[in-house]
């Protein structure tokens, strides 16, 4: 079993059990569940007259000040973090997208707040995208364009191979990005 996250503000841990599930319980209900136990014998009898008593243990494996990075869920979005600050999604594809570029670990389930200043909508890698009718540039700024036919997006290809296709996107991208028009 692993703790990988809490919220302290609701008193609640965050944990993967052995079966490989997730899981969030209070901090009591937690506590109660998982002491552990020596048993009888010599060990128990030691660590008694020494006034240690059986409690669950739980291993920081990080120091307050040390940036984390990653993704994570408080339970209804998924977010990621960058060390300084968190950013969430709007969809499954959009953080599909935004995890092809920015790979990164699974956090497990946190409270936003401990990750720093909330930055809002995350933005999208630049990169090229479709709605089913149109293609579009991620300028990777928050903006994207629109190609007004087929030469112009092959154009516009041929002079940055570089740059990610990422297919077709599930929802309207004005919801996480600004329209500029015509791409160049």
């Amino acid at each position: 079993m692993a703790v990988h996250g809490f919220n302290d503000r609701e008193q609640k841990i965050y944990y993967t059990d052995t079966d490989g599930g997730t899981y969030e319980k209070p901090y009591n209900q937690f506590l109660s569940e998982w002491d552990w136990r020596i048993g009888d014998g010599l060990a128990s009898e030691i660590f008694h007259k020494k006034g240690i008593r059986p409690k669950t243990m739980i291993w920081v494996d990080r120091t307050p000040n040390q940036p984390r990075v990653g993704y994570f869920d408080d339970g209804g979005t998924v977010f990621y973090a960058n060390g300084t600050s968190y950013c969430g999604f709007v969809s499954p594809k959009h953080l599909e997208f935004f995890q092809k570029v920015n790979k990164a670990p699974s956090l497990g389930r946190q409270d936003p707040g401990s990750f720093g200043k909330n930055a809002g909508i995350c933005t999208l890698p630049s990169g090229y995208f479709d709605n089913g009718a149109t293609v579009y540039f991620s300028v990777g700024n928050g903006t994207f364009c629109g190609f007004p036919n087929p030469p112009a997006f092959d154009s516009h290809k041929r002079s940055r191979p570089q740059q990610h296709s990422f297919g077709r996107i599930d929802i309207d991208p004005i919801r996480f990005m600004n329209y500029t028009g015509v791409c160049k």
